[in-house]
């Protein structure tokens, strides 16, 4: 029996199970008390739809709901007909040969008994399948017709399936990819329990439901990867978000989050699995003072003819000049949960490009749960933000990028703050390529941080505060009236001093105490600065006086600040002066490090 089959057409069989066979005359069901018709007509009566049931026959077929009881008659099943439409559709005997006609087969849809449906048989080569159906394989290689599924509907395919993206632009059942891993405590290793983890795509938005670790800090979700026209993998790139109560969230503040490929995927009998070190995620425990507060629950709800699904969206805890709020992500149906919240008074505000929210009131007394604090889609029109920037002395880099950070997440001390999924120039997931002018499209109201060469691209912003272009620069949109705001000075762009370690590849690098930071010597320079933040965003330790070097291709400055915390993530940054005024810095998310935990 096909197992792909089986698990593939999630169905429901109603009464007893008896076989209809195309040819058969006699039976009560048969083809004779169907109403024939013309598939490119489709002239069925309301809540049918004609479908081509065998090589000869199409009938006018009863709308169905899958799992319904008695939602379809005796010898018929509830079977996905196209995308949107579930019919009643009759059952064939897998025993008979050729019982639905030449280049048709008869395949199993049940767990016991002889019962089938008839589907036409393909080539991936051709596609030779009717409009609104797509050739997919089964577990042996042989390849028939299926009706697309739609990406939208939850559960489309039914369990251990997705309704994955093919490189052809349609839709069609595969086998799941998962991604499969554990939750630590970075300061202990051990376990934890009730994190919530959800995929990332590269466009920065959700691609999966939230996945609650178990007690022994596994979790498993499933992610999507495109297929090409033979149900291969053919591509994905996934990050993951991690967040738990009295837990820093994950990625936050100097911790970036590595890129996971799909070709990590390794097949397995439930489907395909990537488990491995990069799925393994080490969360740093909060002060002590941060730890039992509360936590806030909701879900994003968008208008029914919305183009912007609620997957993605950035949800902040607002108060009137607070920075560095709580906040979290909504998941692919729109769900979101953010830990971790003191007691006040907030606005929860949602941001990402092309969706505008009305933000809702939410008060947080003691360590309660508050759920429910639903944010609707807003038809307030949206705005654009636009500028340029101006790259002198770029080094070995070309082009970069400018993103938008909401005023509340950015943290003053380290820099930082969280970009919502599209809000960047260019486009996510388009590599850097601003040189000159840059528009963004699709902004929500609020107050938002513009920072220029965020991205890891050998180019920062000029630290130097004494030249026009190098201040950090506070937005609030829309502004009065306008929502196409235009800034008025340009970013100045320079190259970045490059980090030799720790950290200099975009991953947090293990590191042995005494810690040394090397990076390239500025020729121009007559002094640096080197200054480690902690994974907080609070300045551990700095020295602003440190000489030249000569004869040296690269600048080695040895850690002399309080003692480092096992499992605490740090980042260092050195900067070039002369005369007292910044030249170059390094980038702004390289220099990451820790000292690992000795699990015994």
């Amino acid at each position: 029996m096909n197992l792909f089959k089986i698990k593939l057409l999630f169905i429901l069989v109603i009464g007893s199970v008896l076989i209809f066979t195309a040819c058969d005359d006699d039976n009560d069901n048969n083809n004779n008390s169907l109403v024939s018709c013309e598939p490119a007509e489709n002239e069925c009566e309301e809540n049918q739809h004609c479908q081509q049931i065998n090589i000869d026959e199409a009938f006018c077929l009863d709308q169905c709901i899958p799992g319904e009881e008695n939602t379809c008659p005796e010898n018929f099943i509830c079977q996905r007909s196209d995308a949107d439409t579930n019919l009643c559709i009759p059952l064939c005997d897998v025993t008979e040969e050729d019982s639905c006609g030449e280049g048709w087969s008869c395949n199993p849809v049940v767990l016991e008994g002889e019962n089938g449906i008839c589907q036409q048989i393909c080539s991936p080569e051709n596609n030779e399948c009717p409009d609104g159906e797509v050739c997919i394989p089964d577990e042996d290689d042989n390849y028939f017709c299926e009706a697309e599924c739609n990406p939208n509907q939850i559960n489309a395919c039914g369990e251990e399936f997705s309704c994955e993206l093919r490189l052809d632009g349609f839709y069609g059942c595969y086998k799941s990819v998962y991604i499969q891993g554990m939750v630590i405590n970075s300061t202990t290793g051990d376990p934890i329990l009730a994190a919530h983890i959800m995929g990332v795509d590269k466009t920065g938005t959700s691609c999966s439901d939230v996945a609650v670790s178990d007690a022994s800090g596994i979790y498993q979700l499933s992610v999507p990867v495109t297929r090409d026209e033979t149900g291969a993998l053919a591509e994905g790139t996934f990050t993951l978000r991690a967040s738990a109560a009295n837990y820093e969230v994950f990625p936050h503040g100097i911790r970036m989050a590595m890129p996971i490929d799909y070709s990590l995927a390794i097949s397995t009998e439930e489907g395909w699995s990537i488990n491995n070190s990069l799925t393994k995620i080490a969360l740093i425990p909060l002060p002590a003072e941060e730890q039992g507060l509360g936590m806030v629950t909701g879900q994003i709800i968008t208008d029914a003819t919305s183009t912007v699904n609620p997957a993605g969206v950035l949800v902040v805890l607002e108060t009137e000049s607070g920075s560095d709020m709580p906040f979290g992500f909504s998941d692919l149906q729109g769900n979101y949960t953010i830990f971790n919240v003191p007691e006040n008074d907030y606005e929860a505000r949602g941001y990402k490009a092309g969706l505008q929210l009305d933000a809702t009131a939410v008060q947080m007394v003691g360590s309660a749960l508050v759920e429910n604090i639903n944010l609707y889609q807003s038809q307030t029109p949206l705005n654009t933000v636009s500028g340029n920037i101006n790259i002198v002395d770029p080094g070995d880099g070309e082009s970069t990028s400018v993103v938008l950070v909401p005023e509340s997440t950015f943290n003053e001390i380290s820099g930082k703050g969280v970009v919502p999924a599209g809000l960047r120039a260019p486009a996510p997931p388009e590599a850097p390529s601003i040189t000159g002018s840059f528009t963004i499209e699709g902004v929500p109201d609020g107050n938002y941080i513009v920072l220029a060469a965020f991205e890891n691209d050998y180019l920062v912003q000029d630290p130097d505060p004494n030249i026009s272009g190098t201040e950090i620069v506070h937005i609030a949109i829309p502004d009065q009236d306008n929502r196409d705001l235009e800034l008025a000075t340009a970013f100045k762009i320079t190259g970045a001093l490059t980090i030799v370690s720790p950290g200099a590849d975009g991953s947090p690098e293990a590191v042995e105490e005494p810690v040394s930071f090397i990076f390239a010597d500025d020729s121009s320079e007559d002094g640096y600065t080197v200054v480690v933040y902690n994974a907080f965003g609070d300045e551990v330790w700095r020295d602003d006086t440190l000489p030249p070097v000569q004869g040296s291709a690269t600048v080695e400055v040895p850690y002399e600040g309080p003692a480092l915390q096992t499992g605490m993530y740090y980042q260092f940054r050195a900067m070039s002066t002369k005369s007292g005024d910044p030249l170059s810095i390094t980038e702004d998310l390289l220099g990451v490090f820790y000292i690992p935990v000795q699990i015994q």
